[in-house]
């Protein structure tokens, strides 16, 4: 049953869909990967989703100072403007800075 929908994607120009039907099939049948080559596999997975972990909390971190810096730097605009209110300073038509 599997030949014949195989030769169907084929048929259909779905190459890829019939390897991976036909990829599945060796590995039902004990023909696929060895025991070593699935642990191996699940050690590169392991080791990259806790490398992508790690980059994720760099990631985290460094947003957080950067919404740290944003805010001071809002902090800092908003008492720019009181100082030139103050002042009497007009800053929309001030092009000397």
């Amino acid at each position: 049953m599997v030949e014949i929908i195989a030769g169907a994607l084929v048929a259909a120009g779905l190459l890829g869909a019939a390897y991976l039907l036909s990829r599945g099939r060796t590995h039902e049948a004990g023909n696929g990967a060895s025991a070593a080559d699935l642990e191996l596999a699940d050690q590169r997975a392991k080791a990259r989703e806790a490398g992508l972990d790690r980059r994720a909390a760099e990631l985290e971190k460094r947003a957080a100072k950067l919404e740290a810096k944003l805010s001071l730097v809002g902090k800092l605009l908003d008492l720019q403007k009181k100082a030139a209110a103050i002042l009497g300073i007009d800053l929309a038509s001030d092009d000397e800075s």
